[in-house]
Formats: C-alpha cells, structure tokens, sequence
C-alpha cells in the first residue's frame, strides 16, 4: 500500500503516464474508434460505449462473470482528472450499464460500480461488475466505488486532484519506484 501525494502525481506521476499514454491506450481507442473488437461493443452511446471485460465469460445461464467496462470517448486519465463537470456523465454511465445488465437479468442492487486507482491502462474506464465475481476477490483497496466519487466531487470539484490518495499496488510497478524516490 502506498500514499500518493498530489504534487508527486502532477511533478512525477503525469510524466510518467504521458510517456507510455499512446502505447498504453493504442488497444482501447481502436475500440473507441470502431478499428477492432467491436463484438465487445455492449452499448454506444455519445459519450461514451460500453464493453465486455475480458473476464466475462458470456454465458446466458450463469452471470457470475459478468463484468463490463464504460469508457468515455473524452480523454480522463485517472480519477485525479474528474471534476464536478463529469458527474452528469458519471452518472448516465451507471445508468447505461444498468440497462445493458438487465439484458442479463441482472439489477442494479446486484451490481459493483468503481474505478482502479492506478488503473491498468490510462484511458478512465467505469467497471460494473456483478457482485461476488471471482476477479474481485483481492484489490480492494484500489477501488473506488462510483457514488463515492460522485459524493466527493459535489463536496470539492478538485477532490481527486488535491488529495492525497492511498492504494496497493505491486511493489514493483513504475508507480510505487516514483513514489519511493520522491517521497524520501
């Protein structure tokens, strides 16, 4: 587990993500852009699709795996970039993934809604995940849960930017090596 304080993330960490952003994201704006794996598409929507995550193992009689990814086509890296100008998208990405699930015959008292803080590719990217998914049995402390987020930036529209979060992540990423340098 590590703290993260903002001015490491804008000093270091934005560097750090703007160096690898166009290799990091290449797959998943081709997805935004129509170029490849469109059977993924669940919903497109004018701001944002919706996608299947590749740990759905799409299977009608058993939604256990369920898992999809609402990603805006606006370029928002982290969490750190959301400002209470986003909680109208924020909110119609939730609702979406509400009704794509029902497709499944899944509600919303059924599902987890968050982001990874760091993600695993910079490009923000809603999960909606069915409760109790396999996936979800460690990381927990790197998520964030969506009406948190909401909650916290009606409360501050620099929330994310100013504070100074903490999560895990594996001891030998990137962004724990930046941190430990910097924060000596």
């Amino acid at each position: 587990v590590v703290k993260e304080k903002p001015e490491i993330y804008k000093k270091h960490i934005v560097p750090y993500i703007n160096n690898l952003y166009d290799f990091n994201t290449k797959w998943i704006f081709n997805i935004l852009e129509g170029k490849s794996e469109q059977d993924k598409i669940l919903l497109k929507d004018n701001n944002f699709i919706i996608v299947k995550d590749m740990h759905w193992i799409d299977s009608l009689e058993n939604n256990d795996n369920f898992y999809m990814l609402a990603i805006p086509f606006e370029k928002i890296r982290t969490i750190r970039e959301l400002r209470k100008k986003h909680i109208p998208l924020l909110k119609e990405m939730k609702n979406k993934c509400i009704k794509v699930a029902e497709n499944y015959n899944l509600k919303e008292k059924h599902l987890y809604f968050f982001f990874h803080y760091h993600p695993s590719f910079y490009q923000l990217h809603l999960h909606c995940v069915r409760i109790n998914h396999p996936k979800l049995s460690s990381k927990y402390f790197r998520c964030n849960m969506l009406d948190n987020i909401i909650t916290n930036l009606n409360f501050s529209s620099y929330y994310y930017k100013n504070k100074t979060i903490s999560f895990e992540i594996p001891k030998n990423h990137p962004v724990v090596k930046i941190i430990q340098a910097t924060d000596c």
